[in-house]
């Protein structure tokens, strides 16, 4: 049963009239949802693309030169004929692909390239010579081999375009809801990959975690660095974060011990020390880059938890998930399937769309029973750790469409694969992976199918 919580408060230009839930999203007069309607009456909006009716045209959400962000129409940078990065600018797409409508004009600020000028595509024209583009601030030679070129068409600035802002909420919880919005009423919760929220006690950014048909999951920092390293020959412990002299050192350092992750502060700079990395059952000496950055561990932080509630839905199939701490409400990427009681995740298949069950790693692949390998047998090995998502399906990705079957039983005795050498040797799974035989295929249509369809 849903279960009631309190209405985010947010803060922010423009239109500030809120759906009746923080975490609902609508449509605006110009800039529209797309939105997943399922057969079974269930619907999940899209979070990253919407459609600009003025326009007729699918837009994202980009940041420009003029430090704004505007629901920009897909588009890729254009190249250059001039080794300076000026003159003889064209668009180029590979060959082998349907060119995209729209080209833009890359500028770089601190922080990376934006969007300073959008360009319509017209026809195409003669490869040139050579080619030229903007890659970290420089204008550097590019291949010109295997892309087609076009020229450039009407140039559209950003005031031909949507503005959309970045609403934050506020409170004293930990974890705070933020939003885009337009003047127009456009209003949606924020993703990347998956749920994006404020986490105030790292004063950053935290992104939910997909945990299919588990009853809580956690808000895990969106950027943070992996002590790979270790100043212990034996590589006992890694404890030493190597940061690249032109790489952001990131605030937080993240650990992963048999798939289960704990985080830390990143804690002080130190000298050049003798490092030492894990390869596999060996442990390497390595020589770091001179001007690279070395961080000792910091103080170990928990990160938030949250439970995940399925939303009562009557005469639906498949049912939201909503993924909270008491205070602040998420929509999960997920969905629930009451019918075969799993979570689902949506898929395109073709042209389709439908919700298959959500398992990150259970594929189907073939091995022998036997140590002769004569007798085939197809498993799926299933990852079984302390901090890994359950799953009663597996899905065999190695044809054109994915075959959904059902994990049957633990396969208890040894299994075999024939070698690069062609000889039959026995095949032992990594940790945390458990071998189990399957069911029989399900049919693509027992799954709920979906049309994208504008609100």
């Amino acid at each position: 049963m849903k279960r009631l919580l309190p209405l985010l408060v947010l803060c922010g230009c423009g239109d500030n009239t809120l759906p009746l839930d923080a975490y609902q999203a609508r449509s605006g007069k110009r800039i529209a949802l797309r939105t997943y309607a399922y057969r079974d009456g269930a619907k999940q909006w899209d979070p990253t693309t919407f459609f600009d009716r003025e326009r007729q045209e699918r837009c994202t959400v980009q940041r420009w030169s003029d430090g704004n962000t505007y629901c920009t129409p897909p588009a890729v940078p254009t190249v250059y004929s001039e080794a300076n990065c000026i003159d003889g600018e064209i668009g180029r797409w590979l060959a082998t692909q349907p060119a995209p409508t729209h080209f833009f004009r890359e500028f770089t600020l601190i922080g990376g390239e934006v969007i300073s000028r959008v360009f319509r595509r017209i026809g195409e024209v003669a490869p040139p010579a050579t080619t030229y583009e903007i890659a970290n601030g420089r204008c550097v030679e590019s291949s010109s081999l295997g892309w087609t070129y076009y020229s450039l068409g009407e140039q559209l600035a950003s005031t031909s375009f949507a503005r959309v802002k970045h609403l934050s909420s506020v409170g004293e919880s930990r974890l705070g809801l933020d939003a885009y919005t337009t003047e127009d009423g456009l209003y949606v919760p924020i993703e990347s990959d998956g749920p994006l929220l404020r986490d105030r006690v790292l004063d950053n950014e935290c992104r939910v975690v997909a945990q299919p048909n588990a009853a809580t999951t956690t808000c895990e920092p969106v950027y943070a660095g992996e002590a790979q390293f270790s100043r212990d020959a034996a590589c006992a412990t890694k404890d030493i974060l190597l940061i690249e002299a032109t790489t952001t050192v990131p605030e937080v350092i993240m650990r992963d011990v048999g798939g289960c992750r704990s985080y830390t502060r990143r804690g002080a700079e130190i000298p050049h020390v003798p490092l030492f990395f894990p390869l596999g059952p060996s442990c390497v000496a390595v020589n770091p880059p001179p001007d690279a950055h070395l961080f000792e561990v910091g103080a170990a932080f928990e990160v938030a938890e949250l439970m995940r509630v399925r939303e009562e839905s009557p005469g639906h199939r498949l049912q939201r998930i909503l993924v909270g701490d008491g205070t602040t409400t998420v929509v999960d990427s997920l969905l629930y399937d009451s019918e075969l009681d799993v979570d689902c995740l949506r898929t395109q298949i073709g042209e389709a769309f439908r919700c298959l069950p959500a398992n990150t790693f259970a594929t189907v692949l073939p091995y022998f029973s036997d140590p002769a390998c004569t007798v085939p047998v197809e498993l799926s090995l299933v990852e079984d750790g302390a901090c890994d998502a359950t799953t009663k399906f597996a899905i065999d990705k190695r044809g054109d469409e994915p075959i959904v079957r059902p994990l049957a039983a633990p396969f208890t005795t040894p299994i075999y694969e024939i070698s690069t050498a062609d000889s039959c040797l026995e095949y032992i799974p990594p940790p945390r992976q458990k071998p189990f035989t399957l069911g029989a295929p399900l049919p693509l249509d027992r799954f709920v199918d979906a049309q994208l369809i504008i609100e």
